[in-house]
């Protein structure tokens, strides 16, 4: 029998309310709970109607959009909830607030949400994708994420890494042994992809990486401008690390976490010593820019086997080239496992590719990363450490 996604509408607009519903309408396996002109009823529909997802604008006036989800997280901790909204400065707070409080997407409306075809578009393109997305994380998880730990050995490479998993059994879901390190004396670079999901997953492992990681992070993360920039602010205050957006012809360090700029694709290039980030404005890949497979296969090629690859929740399929390019190269491939995924597309397409080392649970990826980058015993996430490292003269 198929299983009916029930969903609550709240938005202000009569125009967008409709819209939503038709939306809805043309898709199977969903229908409408409730439909509710501001925050206080959507609180009331969710008490009375019990929906299986919640769509909540941001901008609704008495109750707001987060003091909906407020409400709403209080009465349950894990129904999906969406919040919508325009794309302006003085909802930066609001957005960060909802992210905060419980929301599991933010999507934003386009510029000139009045105008009908575009916001049917938006609606097919975004609203739509992320819903279908958030609901397919209360699907049965892939035989994958239960597979046993097992014991990386090495009989022909001494310098294959070799870890028992009785030391952290979970961080070790795939069969595929680590690949050989290169030899030269380069400091590694951690390249991370995410889309979907992806700023409360970047969040969460960002925030868990120590300090002295050793290494600097690259990202590309599925935002429109705005929000790439807004992204990296709010990272930088959650981690010791600094983030920023991306610029051409930064100089990359250890210790330093740079998130591709929206609407622009970002790769590296070397220059000495020195690995600088590039900027363009080449087509989209795969209706992607920026596209996590645009700086995978740039890091593949300038960094070769010095660099981890890790791929977070996000729909399609973006990374899977990068991917192959990075494993190639010979460094190894981390994804996030279905479960803890608010998308598996990409990882999931990874996975299918043969192409990750370890599927990994959204908790184990900060200390897998730690462990293969500095050694298990250097990691330590504990808050109290957190802290902004000293300028250095």
């Amino acid at each position: 029998m198929t299983t009916i996604i029930r969903i609550l509408i709240a938005d202000d607009s009569a125009i967008m309310r409709r819209l939503i519903l038709q939306a809805i309408n043309q898709q199977s396996g969903m229908e409408i709970a409730a439909i509710a002109k501001n925050g206080a009823e959507a609180i009331e529909c969710f008490k009375t109607q019990s929906p299986d997802l919640v769509l909540l604008d941001s901008e609704m006036p008495g109750v707001s959009g987060l003091q909906a989800l407020e409400a709403i997280r209080a009465l349950d901790a894990k129904v999906p909830v969406i919040l919508f909204g325009p794309i302006r400065s003085e909802l930066i707070s609001s957005r960060d607030a909802a992210i905060a409080a419980g929301a599991n997407e933010w999507v934003a409306k386009p510029p000139a949400a009045g105008h009908v075809d575009r916001v049917l578009a938006w609606l097919q393109t975004e609203l739509i994708a992320r819903m279908h997305a958030l609901m397919g994380r209360q699907a049965e998880c892939r035989a994958t994420q239960n597979s046993p730990g097992i014991e990386i050995t090495s009989s022909d490479d001494e310098d294959m890494t070799v870890i028992a998993p009785t030391v952290y059994p979970k961080l070790f879901s795939r069969t595929l042994p680590f690949p050989r390190r290169n030899s030269q004396p380069q400091r590694p670079v951690i390249v991370m992809g995410a889309a979907t999901g992806g700023p409360n997953a970047l969040a969460k492992v960002i925030g868990e990486l120590p300090r002295n990681i050793g290494a600097p992070i690259l990202i590309v993360q599925h935002l429109p401008p705005i929000f790439t920039k807004l992204l990296a602010e709010r990272l930088d205050q959650l981690t010791a690390l600094t983030v920023r957006e991306g610029y051409d012809g930064a100089i990359v360090k250890a210790g330093e976490v740079w998130i591709a700029p929206g609407d622009a694709h970002m790769i590296v290039e070397r220059n000495g010593a020195e690995i600088v980030l590039r900027t363009n404005q080449a087509p989209a890949i795969n209706s992607n820019r920026p596209a996590i497979d645009a700086l995978f296969q740039s890091v593949a090629e300038v960094c070769g086997s010095n660099c981890l690859a890790v791929v977070l929740t996000g729909l399609g399929d973006d990374g899977t080239a990068g991917c192959r390019a990075i494993r190639q190269s010979g460094a190894e491939i981390l994804v996030q496992d279905e479960a803890s995924s608010a998308a598996w597309g990409m990882p999931g397409a990874i996975v299918d590719a043969g192409l990750a080392s370890s599927v990994l649970s959204l908790e184990d990826i900060a200390p897998a990363i730690a462990m293969r980058i500095q050694g298990w015993m250097e990691f330590s996430p504990d808050p109290t450490k957190a802290g902004k490292p000293e300028a250095v003269s």
